[in-house]
């Protein structure tokens, strides 16, 4: 199993992927799954890696959805401006 340290997560505005943001750079998209269950008892949330991405060699400090959940940007600590 692959360990990482997480930096930022975000839903997108259609709730169907989540983005995680890691210290090393890369950014995981996952799609989002709902699985409705019997009244009464909790709803179970599936996360499938759906793309992952290698950034910078930084870590990823914040990750903001299009409105339409079609795209996303990824900002990042850099050593130099």
């Amino acid at each position: 199993m692959e360990e990482y340290s997480i930096t930022c997560v975000k839903f997108s505005p259609n709730s169907k992927y989540l983005a995680v943001g890691c210290q090393s750079g890369a950014l995981k998209l996952y799609e989002v799954k709902i699985k409705n269950s019997k009244e009464g008892e909790p709803n179970s949330l599936k996360l499938a890696l759906s793309q992952s991405f290698e950034t910078v060699k930084s870590a990823v400090l914040g990750i903001s959805f299009s409105s339409c959940s079609t795209y996303f940007a990824v900002s990042y600590m850099a050593e130099q401006i």
